[in-house]
C-alpha cells in the first residue's frame, strides 16, 4: 500500500490554525441549522452564522493552499443542514449558502472534487436557478448570477481529470446535465441583466471545455446550444446585447464547434451509421444547420467594437483551421469575414496572411471572392449605406494586397477590374433622382482681380460635390494607389485610355479620373521613381500611357468654342490636372509645350465656373514652378511673345469667341504693366475688330473689357503712376488760379528784368550789323523802336491772366516726349476710342467705358500737351452722358467731367461755363435738388426721410464736381456764386468742399451760410402754419418746390443746394 505523502510541518500547522479558526462558525451554523430544522430555531440565526462562515472563508481562502478536502467536508458538513431546508430561508441566507460553496469550490475542491458531489451540486443549483414549473422563484438578480457563477466553478473542477470528465457524460447523469445546460442557456438569452447573461456563458464555455465527447455533444447539446446562441448573436432592435455577452457567445461558438465538427473528430465518420449515432448524413445536415447559423453569426464585422470583432476573428480563424473539411460550405463566407476585420486589425491581417501562404486553395478561394466583389462593386456603389461602399472598397484593396503577396495569378480579377471601377465611379459621382438636382460648387478659387498673388499648387476634387462622394472616391484612391504600385494599375489605365475620345458624359469623366489617379499615384510611389531611375520598361509605359493622356487633354482644352460651351467643367478641370502632372514629370523640358499648352489655361483662369478657374489658377502656379520660374508672372512675361501672337492671330482672323479677349485679359492681370508696352499691335487688333463687329453688344462688350484690364494695369507703370497727393498734383498749394488778381511785386520784378534783357540783346545786335547791309539802316532802327514800344507796352500793361500766367516756354519743353511712350501711346489710343462707343445702348458697357476713363485720366495727365487734345475730344461725349437714362452712367460721367477739371484746370473754364446751365438742369431734373429737407426723387416729402439710391448717388457725384470745380477751374464770380450756393445745404458736414470754397472767397461762404440758416427759419415757420391749417383734412404735407420758395421771399431764390 502507497502511503500518501505527509505535507511539510509548516503546512499541517498552517491547516489546523485554519481548522481552529473555522471551528466556532461552523459549529455556530450547525446548531443553529438544525434548531431551524426542529421548528425552535429562526431563519436570521442561520443567516448570521452562514455570515461567520463566509468570512471566516474569505480570510482562510487568501492561502488556495491551506484548505484542503478534508477541511471543505468539515465545512461543507453544517451546509448541508442548510441546504436541506433552503426554501424556508430568505434570500440574503441563500446568497451566503452559494457564496460558501462558491469559496470550497474555488479553493479545495478546484482540482480534486468528487465526482458524485459534482454532479449532486449541479442538480441543486439547477433546482436553485429554476424552481420548475408552477413553483414561484423566490430569487435576486445576484442571486441568479450567483447561481450560474457555482456551476461555472462545479464545470471547471470536474474538467480537472479524465474521470471527473467522464462521469460528467455518464448515463445516469445525462439527463440532470441537461437540465443544467437548459437552465444556462435560458439564462443566457434571456436573462433580466447582463451579470447574469455572462455568468451563463461562462458556465456553458466551461460546460463545453469539460465534455469531451463528441457524441454526446453533438446528439443532445449541439442544436439547442446554437439556437440559444444564435438568438443572442443576432441583432435585434429590441434586444442590444452587451459587448461582453456579444464576446463571450462567440467564446463559446469557438470552443463548441471544433470539439464537434473538427477534423479530427469526422475524419472517421461512417457513411451510414453502425457502432455509432454519428454518420456522413448527420455531418451533412449539422453543417447545413451550422452553415445557416453562421451566416447570421457572420454579420458581426460590421460591429464598432473591437472586442467583438476579436472574438469573431477567433472563431473564424478556427473554422478555417480546424473545421475547413466539414464546414466546407461556410469557408467563402468566413473568408470574407476575415477580410473585412483584417482591415482593421494587424493580427487578424497577418494571421490571414499565414493561412493563404500554407494553402493555395484558401487562396483561390479568395481570388474568386475578389472577382465577384469587383464585379458587385458598381451595384453596391448604387446603395445609399456608406459605409458599406467603404467596407467593400477595403475588402478589395486587403485581398488585392494579400494575393499579390503570395504571387497568385490575378489575370481572372484583371480582366474585370477596368470596367467594374468605370461604372462604380459613374455610379459613385451620380447625383441619382432624389439627391436634390444641381449642386453648387463652392468658390475655393481667388477671383480674377486676385490670380497674380495666389500660389495654390494643389487641386480640389471635382468629381465630388457631396462630403459623402468625396469619402467614396478617397477611399477609391487608396485602393488605386495599390494597383498603381503593380503592373495592374497600367494594365487597368492602358484599357481606359483608348476609350477617353469615343466615350461621353460621366463614363468618360469616371475614365479620365481613373487613368490620371492611376498614373499620378505612379508617378508619386516609390517604386515608380525607382523605376525611372532604371530606365526599365515600366517606366516607358507609364510615360507613353501620360503622353496619350497629355494629348487628349491638350485636345480637350484646344477645342473650338461651339464645342467649348457644350463641354463639362469636370472634364477641363481634369484636363487641367494632367497637364500639370506631365509638367511635374517633364520639368523645364516642358517648355517647349508651352506654345501649345499656356494658352489655354489662361483663358480658363477667366472662366465663370470658381472650381474651374481655381484649377487653373494652380495649374499654372505648377506650370512655373516645373519649368524654373519664380512665379506665375514671370512664366507669363517669360512667354508673352507667343501669347501675344496667339492673341493677335485670332483676333486678325476676326475669331468672335471670347477665349482672346479673356487671355488677354489674364495675360495682362499676371504679367503686370511691364507687359502692356508690348501689345500695341494686340490693341490694334482688338480696334480692327470692334470696327468691323460694332454691332455686337456681348462682343463689344468682351473686348473692352480686356482693353479696360489693360488700363487698369497700364497705369501702374511707375512712369505714370498717380504721385501722392492724387487731386493736388494740379495745383500744388492746395488753391485754384483764381482770375482778377493783381500781380505781385515778385512778378512785375520778373518782366522788368525780362523787358530789360531783350533790350540789350537788340542793341548788341544793332552794333554787330555785318559790312554788307541789306537795308537801309534807318528803316531798321525804326523797326527795332517800333517792336520795343509794343513789346513794353504789353509787358507793363498786362491783364490779370497774363500776369498769372507761367512764363514763356523755353525750346527743351515744346517737345517733351510723354513718359514711358509705348504704354502712354497704348493708353492714349484706347482712352481715345471711348469716344465712338459712349452713345452705345448697353448701360453696362457705357459704365464700363466711363470707369476706363475715370483710370486713364489720371496716367494721360502726365503729359499735358496729350492730355488737353485727348480731353478736348472727348468732352462732347461726356458731356452728353450726363443726360442719360441710367443713374449710374450720369454719376459716372461726372467723376469723369471731375478728374478732367482737376489735371486739365484753367483748359476747362470755357467748357465748364459755357455747358454749366446743361449741367444744371440734368442733375436738377433727376433729384429736385433746391428743396431742403427733400432727399428723394419725389415732391412728396415723407417723416422717415428715405433717399433711394440713384439719388443718393448723383447728389454725392455732383457735390464732388461742383467741389473740384471750385477747386481746380478759374471760373467766373457768377458761376462761382452759383456753386456756392449750391453747396452752401453740405459745407456743415463737407470740410473739403468748405476749404475748395474759402481758398477763393471765404466771405462768400460765410455769406452763403447765413443766408441759407434764414432760409430754413422761414421754411420752418411755413411748414408749420400749413401743418396746422392742414390738421384738420388729415392730408400729407407737399413740397411743391420752387413756388414756395418764392412765397419765402427773395433770399429763398439763392438755395437751390445739394441738401
Amino acid at each position: 500500500m502507497i502511503r500518501q505523502r505527509q505535507p511539510p510541518p509548516s503546512a499541517m500547522e498552517a491547516r489546523n490554525r485554519a481548522f481552529q479558526f473555522l471551528k466556532p462558525p461552523c459549529v455556530q451554523l450547525s446548531q443553529a441549522a438544525l434548531r431551524l430544522m426542529g421548528g425552535t430555531g429562526s431563519t436570521s440565526a442561520v443567516t448570521n452564522a452562514l455570515q461567520h462562515v463566509s468570512t471566516a472563508l474569505s480570510t482562510v481562502g487568501t492561502d488556495p493552499n491551506i484548505l484542503d478536502a478534508k477541511l471543505a467536508d468539515y465545512v461543507f458538513f453544517p451546509l448541508s443542514h442548510v441546504l436541506k431546508q433552503l426554501e424556508k430561508l430568505p434570500v440574503r441566507a441563500k446568497e451566503l449558502t452559494l457564496e460558501c460553496i462558491l469559496a470550497l469550490l474555488q479553493t479545495a475542491w478546484k482540482a480534486d472534487m468528487p465526482p458524485e458531489l459534482g454532479c449532486q451540486l449541479l442538480i441543486l443549483l439547477s433546482f436553485l436557478a429554476d424552481p420548475g414549473p408552477g413553483k414561484p422563484l423566490t430569487s435576486s438578480e445576484e442571486l441568479q448570477a450567483l447561481t450560474f457563477t457555482c456551476m461555472d466553478a462545479v464545470f471547471t473542477a470536474l474538467s480537472s481529470s479524465p474521470k471527473s470528465r467522464a462521469a460528467l457524460t455518464a448515463s445516469p447523469n445525462l439527463p440532470h446535465l441537461g437540465k443544467s445546460v437548459s437552465v444556462l442557456l435560458d439564462g443566457a438569452v434571456d436573462g433580466v441583466s447582463p451579470a447574469i447573461q455572462l455568468a451563463a456563458l461562462s458556465a456553458l464555455h466551461s460546460f463545453a471545455t469539460a465534455v469531451l465527447d463528441p457524441e454526446a455533444l453533438a446528439l443532445s447539446f449541439l442544436p439547442g446550444i446554437m439556437s440559444a446562441l444564435t438568438k443572442i448573436l443576432t441583432q435585434a432592435a429590441n434586444a442590444r446585447r452587451s459587448i461582453r455577452v456579444l464576446a463571450s457567445a462567440l467564446d463559446v461558438l469557438t470552443v463548441l464547434l471544433p470539439t464537434v465538427l473538427s477534423e479530427a473528430a469526422t475524419a472517421n465518420l461512417p457513411e451510414k451509421a453502425t457502432a455509432t449515432r454519428l454518420d456522413r448524413a448527420w455531418l451533412r445536415a449539422t453543417s447545413a444547420q451550422v452553415n445557416l447559423a453562421l451566416g447570421n453569426v457572420v454579420k458581426l464585422r460590421q460591429h464598432d467594437r473591437d472586442t467583438v470583432r476579436s472574438a469573431l476573428s477567433r472563431l473564424c480563424l478556427t473554422i478555417i483551421q480546424q473545421c475547413r473539411a466539414s464546414l466546407s460550405a461556410s469557408i467563402p463566407m468566413v473568408l470574407e469575414t476575415l477580410v473585412t476585420l483584417a482591415a482593421t486589425d494587424t493580427d487578424t491581417q497577418r494571421a490571414l496572411s499565414d493561412l493563404l501562404g500554407a494553402d493555395y486553395t484558401l487562396a483561390e478561394i479568395l481570388r474568386e471572392l475578389l472577382r465577384g466583389w469587383i464585379v458587385a462593386l458598381p451595384r453596391v456603389m448604387q446603395s445609399t449605406d456608406d459605409a458599406s461602399r467603404h467596407r467593400r472598397i477595403h475588402q478589395l484593396e486587403l485581398a488585392h494586397r494579400l494575393l499579390s503577396a503570395q504571387a497568385v495569378d490575378l489575370t481572372p480579377v484583371d480582366g474585370v477590374l477596368a470596367a467594374n471601377l468605370r461604372d462604380s465611379v459613374v455610379n459613385a459621382i451620380h447625383l441619382g433622382k432624389g439627391a436634390g438636382g444641381v449642386v453648387e460648387y463652392p468658390d475655393t478659387g481667388p477671383g480674377i482681380m486676385d490670380v497674380s498673388t495666389s500660389d495654390a499648387v494643389t487641386f480640389a476634387p471635382v468629381l465630388a460635390p457631396r462630403p459623402a462622394q468625396v469619402a467614396t472616391l478617397d477611399e477609391l484612391s487608396h485602393f488605386l494607389t495599390h494597383l498603381s504600385a503593380a503592373d495592374t494599375g497600367l494594365a487597368v489605365t492602358r484599357e481606359l485610355i483608348p476609350s477617353l475620345p469615343i466615350s461621353a458624359g460621366e463614363a468618360q469623366l469616371a475614365s479620365f479620373w481613373l487613368s490620371l489617379t492611376i498614373l499620378r499615384k505612379s508617378c508619386e510611389s516609390a517604386l515608380a521613381v525607382t523605376d525611372m531611375l532604371a530606365l526599365d520598361a515600366g517606366s516607358d509605359d507609364r510615360a507613353d500611357l501620360l503622353e496619350q493622356m497629355y494629348s487628349f487633354s491638350l485636345g480637350v482644352l484646344t477645342a473650338p468654342s461651339d464645342e467649348l460651351e457644350g463641354l463639362d467643367w469636370r472634364l477641363q478641370a481634369l484636363s487641367l490636372e494632367t497637364l500639370a502632372l506631365q509638367a511635374s514629370q517633364q520639368g523645364q523640358a516642358f517648355r517647349a509645350e508651352l506654345i501649345d499648352a499656356l494658352y489655354p489655361v489662361l483663358h480658363i483662369m477667366g472662366a465663370p465656373h470658381p472650381a474651374l478657374r481655381a484649377h487653373a489658377v494652380s495649374t499654372l502656379n505648377i506650370l512655373a514652378r516645373s519649368c524654373g520660374y519664380a512665379s506665375a508672372a514671370e512664366l507669363v512675361i517669360g512667354n508673352v511673345d507667343y501669347l501675344v501672337n496667339a492673341v493677335g492671330l485670332r483676333l486678325n482672323m476676326f475669331d468672335l469667341t471670347p477665349q482672346a479677349p479673356r487671355v488677354l485679359l489674364m495675360m495682362v492681370r499676371l504679367a503686370g504693366p511691364g507687359v502692356v508696352r508690348y501689345l500695341g499691335d494686340v490693341v490694334e487688333s482688338v480696334f480692327a475688330a470692334l470696327e468691323a463687329f460694332h454691332g455686337y453688344k456681348g462682343l463689344v462688350e468682351g473686348l473692352f473689357g480686356a482693353l479696360r484690364g489693360i488700363v487698369e494695369v497700364g497705369v501702374r507703370e511707375p512712369a505714370l503712376a498717380i504721385t501722392e497727393g492724387g487731386e493736388g498734383a494740379q495745383d500744388q498749394e492746395g488753391g485754384s488760379k483764381q482770375e482778377g488778381g493783381p500781380a505781385s511785386m515778385a512778378v512785375v520784378a520778373e518782366r522788368f528784368w525780362a523787358i530789360r534783357q531783350r533790350r540789350e540783346e537788340r542793341e548788341a545786335r544793332v552794333e554787330n550789323v555785318g559790312p554788307f547791309p541789306q537795308r537801309p539802316w534807318k528803316e531798321e532802327k525804326e523797326q527795332d523802336a517800333m517792336d520795343t514800344d509794343d513789346r513794353d507796352l504789353n509787358d507793363i500793361n498786362n491783364d490779370d491772366d497774363e500776369a498769372t500766367s507761367p512764363p514763356p516756354p523755353t525750346p527743351d519743353d515744346v517737345e517733351t516726349p510723354p513718359p514711358a511712350p509705348l504704354t502712354f501711346d497704348i493708353l492714349l489710343r484706347i482712352a481715345s476710342l471711348t469716344q465712338h462707343y459712349l452713345p452705345s445702348s448697353s448701360a453696362p458697357l457705357r459704365t464700363s467705358l466711363l470707369s476706363l476713363l475715370t483710370t486713364a485720366l489720371p496716367a494721360l495727365a502726365k503729359h499735358e500737351n496729350t492730355l488737353l487734345p485727348a480731353i478736348h475730344t472727348l468732352w462732347p461725349v461726356v458731356l452728353a452722358r450726363l443726360d442719360d437714362g441710367e443713374a449710374y452712367v450720369v454719376a459716372g460721367a461726372m467723376d469723369v467731367v471731375g478728374l478732367m477739371c482737376v489735371h486739365a484746370g484753367d483748359f476747362m473754364r470755357s467748357r465748364i461755363e459755357e455747358s454749366w446751365g446743361f449741367m444744371k438742369s440734368c442733375v436738377l431734373k433727376r433729384t429736385r435738388i433746391g428743396v431742403p429737407g427733400a432727399g428723394a426723387s419725389t415732391t412728396v416729402t415723407t417723416s422717415s426721410g428715405y433717399t433711394s439710391t440713384p439719388t443718393a448717388l448723383l447728389t454725392a457725384s455732383f457735390t464732388t464736381l461742383l467741389t473740384r470745380i471750385a477747386r481746380y477751374v478759374p471760373v467766373s464770380d457768377m458761376l462761382f456764386d452759383d456753386i456756392v450756393d449750391l453747396l452752401a445745404p453740405t459745407l456743415s458736414h463737407n470740410p473739403d468742399a468748405r476749404a475748395a470754397l474759402e481758398a477763393r472767397n471765404a466771405d462768400a461762404v460765410w455769406l452763403a451760410e447765413r443766408q441759407f440758416a434764414i432760409y430754413r427759419e422761414k421754411e420752418k415757420a411755413l411748414l408749420g402754419s400749413r401743418l396746422e391749417s392742414g390738421a384738420g383734412s388729415g392730408g400729407a404735407v407737399v413740397s411743391s418746390g420752387y413756388p414756395q420758395r418764392k412765397a419765402l421771399g427773395k433770399q429763398g431764390l439763392r438755395f437751390v443746394g445739394v441738401v
